[in-house]
């Protein structure tokens, strides 16, 4: 059976690789609007910025814009010493290495991490860390931020946290968040930690 009709839209065709250079393709070229598109590394670190300037959300976990400007910083410095083309998977991914990082997660710091991505190999690690020692900072953590959950002077609050634990102020409401919705009492976080 023969179906016909009369098309008088357009087609929009994208590929990862430009055409071979085999005559039917050159043939093909030839009768369509044909763009290799390349992205600059100032167009890309123009794209990461502006997507950091919002904050990015991952799963159920939030990136603030300050640490987002933070990972995108260090990329851009790491890839442009090493002259390594920038990429915004690249980025998608050092974002979730902080979060791993940020998260007590991971056993050595957000920054050897992302270097290993960048460099493509194993990179030497500043201060390798226990699983039991970052859980153990994240309960000290979340006992901290109990505990200055009773201060009212919200400068106060956050000069003792951020003395204590060197983090943002985002990290210090995202860890009172934590303990309210865990329902865990401060008796309890000592003990079941």
């Amino acid at each position: 059976m023969e179906h016909q009709f009369v098309f008088t839209g357009g087609l929009i065709m994208t590929a990862n690789r430009p055409f071979s250079d085999v005559p039917e393709l050159d043939a093909v070229k030839t009768r369509i609007a044909y763009m290799h598109l390349s992205v600059s590394d100032n167009e890309i670190i123009a794209m990461m910025r502006n997507l950091s300037l919002r904050g990015i959300r991952k799963g159920s976990e939030e990136l603030e814009p300050q640490e987002c400007f933070e990972v995108c910083e260090f990329i851009i410095k790491e890839c442009l010493g090493l002259n390594r083309l920038l990429d915004l998977r690249l980025f998608n991914n050092a974002l979730s290495d902080f979060l791993q990082h940020r998260e007590c997660q991971s056993g050595c710091h957000w920054h050897d991490l992302v270097s290993t991505r960048i460099k493509e190999r194993p990179t030497r690690i500043r201060e390798a860390m226990t699983i039991n020692f970052r859980n153990d900072q994240k309960r000290d953590e979340l006992l901290l931020a109990q505990e200055l959950s009773k201060i009212d002077d919200r400068e106060e609050r956050f000069r003792i946290w951020q003395e204590k634990t060197g983090k943002s102020e985002q990290t210090l409401y995202r860890r009172r968040k934590q303990v309210e919705e865990s329902g865990f009492s401060d008796s309890q976080l000592r003990i079941e930690n």
